[in-house]
């Protein structure tokens, strides 16, 4: 990967889009920050290995964002990494931990729609929650998985698929006595998109 020195704004201006593509620019004076140039947009990235794992933190769009914001808040990722913290796992577990069935249930509908999917899919699913999860509308959802394995004839799991894309998850609700079971809701990476 090239390195360049990334304190001016004339030297990111320079950085030439690649025909196909993507190239990372790597700073030479802070280690895992640098610039990912692609056919169209430039944006600035730190990267670096937090218990074990390869990190790629995406700062913004280059021209959203300036250079010196950018590598003061690389500069502040930096130390966080360092002291073993994964601020991608971070922010995972927090917006899980705080997010109710029912704010789950309004992103992955708008996501439905931004997907065109019909009127009819969106209200079966809709009737699906109210049957089994009426009463865990403004549970989080933490709370909900911990809640239904003390619940007698109801078992809810979180899955990964092979079909799924990394990060992806789905939230499996299905109830004993043979009753069909219903994968309602996957989150993938910082949303709950159903």
């Amino acid at each position: 990967m090239p390195k360049v020195k990334l304190t001016t704004k004339t030297a990111v201006e320079v950085l030439a889009h690649p025909a196909e593509g993507q190239i990372v620019y790597w700073d030479t004076d802070l280690r895992g920050f640098g610039v990912l140039v692609g056919v169209r947009n430039k944006s600035f990235v730190m990267q670096r290995v937090v218990k074990g794992r390869s990190r790629r933190i995406n700062l913004g769009r280059y021209g959203e964002i300036s250079l010196h914001a950018a590598r003061k808040e690389a500069e502040r990722l930096a130390g966080v990494m360092r002291s073993g913290t994964d601020p991608v796992e971070e922010t995972r577990k927090a917006t899980a931990d705080n997010m109710t069935l029912r704010e789950a249930w309004t992103l992955y509908e708008a996501h439905l729609v931004a997907k065109e999917r019909s009127q009819r899919t969106r209200d079966d699913y809709w009737k699906s929650l109210q049957r089994y999860c009426s009463d865990w509308f403004d549970r989080p959802l933490v709370e909900i998985t911990t809640h239904a394995r003390r619940m007698p004839g109801m078992s809810i799991s979180v899955r990964r698929t092979a079909s799924m894309p990394p990060m992806q998850r789905s939230l499996h609700f299905e109830r004993s006595g043979g009753a069909p079971s219903a994968s309602i809701l996957s989150c993938r990476n910082r949303r709950l998109s159903m």
